[in-house]
């Protein structure tokens, strides 16, 4: 076997040429002692712009794991920030947390994968995740094999579905899948049928955090994406809705995109009609200071009688704003007190020009059929 030669003997020369078995090397692996733990190796990373420490990422898994043997974590800075080395001690523990995954680190994903140490770091495959992911309103007749296979190829490569017979009558069934995770996430697609028009078939990923609604990327939030605008698909008028959102995760009560969208132009037609200028007007006055006896309506008594907010009325005019019950009444008091001596004939009058004053100068909210009668 040709050796590599030695740095005194390796010249270079314009017409020289090192051919790949001159510049081999081989290295004896490291040989665990008998005694010593077998340990299972996995490498994992955080899909994140954010920086973690392992002790924060332990901390996190310690109560999302539930293990039978011992485990450590390591970091690999050396490589990237939030890459780890997770070492265990049983090989089922290790299986057990790549197939539950991805895992969540206070909203961040964590991707996990198998490692073989005689591995260079740098090329360890940590793009990919194992996802188990919902494929909704499938009609039963094409609930095959064939099209889940076709359906998880899209958005990644299949790794095992669950379906059988009773899958066909569910709302949804399951497909493991390995998902780039430097990719956007594939949200659904438009089924053509015969009968009718299309349908939305929508995909559902389970344990999905944190991800971009604007171009559907893990690893950071609308805020920060470098997109300029929303990723749009349109419906069924025509019209462009956001296609990322919510209702990507397993555990959104949003259908799809589509009925998103209905809800929140609802939303925005109520906050519209809550808005409008009689409303705000009859808002506005409500807020009036007080200035007179009502203590609702600004009321000022100037010459040529009551104001009313903006509007005069003549102390003439000011009996026919009354009540129709009100005015039966003070007239009543005043045919029955007719006979009184002057002095009390002047209380009366007095009161009951005091109590026409306040019934006049209260608010009338007729928008609302609401009308108030205040006695004195």
């Amino acid at each position: 076997m040709p050796t590599i030669p030695d740095n005194n003997d390796l010249v270079l020369h314009p017409m020289n040429h090192i051919s790949i078995g001159d510049m081999c090397l081989s290295l004896k692996p490291l040989v665990a002692d008998n005694d010593q733990e077998v340990k299972f190796t996995t490498a994992g990373k955080i899909i994140s712009s954010k920086s973690f420490t392992k002790h924060s990422v332990k901390r996190v898994l310690l109560r999302a794991w539930t293990l039978k043997g011992r485990w450590d974590i390591t970091e690999i800075a050396r490589v990237d920030p939030n890459m780890f080395r997770f070492e265990f001690q049983l090989e089922q523990d290790r299986h057990w947390v790549i197939d539950k995954g991805p895992w969540s680190i206070n909203g961040e994903i964590l991707t996990i994968t198998e490692w073989d140490p005689s591995i260079p770091l740098q090329s360890i495959p940590l793009k990919f995740a194992l996802w188990w992911v919902q494929i909704h309103s499938i009609p039963p007749v094409f609930m095959t094999r064939d099209n889940l296979h076709m359906i998880g190829e899209k958005a990644g490569t299949v790794i095992d579905m669950e379906l059988n017979e009773s899958s066909r009558w569910k709302p949804y069934v399951r497909a493991q899948l390995s998902i780039n995770v430097n990719n956007p996430l594939y949200p659904g697609f438009y089924l053509p049928l015969k009968s009718q028009k299309p349908t939305w078939v929508q995909l559902k990923y389970e344990k999905l955090a944190y991800f971009c609604f604007r171009c559907g990327r893990l690893g950071h939030a609308r805020e920060a994406c470098s997109e300029e605008a929303d990723t749009t698909i349109a419906n069924l008028q025509g019209s462009p809705v956001p296609l990322f959102g919510p209702w990507l995760r397993a555990d959104s009560k949003l259908p799809n995109c589509f009925i998103a969208a209905v809800l929140r132009a609802e939303r925005e037609a109520k906050r519209k009609i809550k808005r409008s200028p009689s409303m705000e007007n009859m808002a506005h006055q409500a807020a009036q200071p007080d200035q007179g006896d009502s203590g609702d309506f600004a009321g000022d008594a100037g010459s040529n009688g009551m104001q009313i907010g903006q509007t005069s009325v003549p102390d003439e005019q000011a009996s026919a704003s009354l009540p129709a019950d009100m005015s039966h009444a003070l007239e009543t008091s005043s045919q029955q007190n007719s006979n009184l001596p002057c002095h009390s004939k002047l209380k009366l009058k007095s009161a009951e020009e005091d109590t026409r004053k306040k019934v006049v100068s209260m608010p009338r909210i007729a928008s609302v059929g609401m009308l108030f009668h205040v006695i004195i």
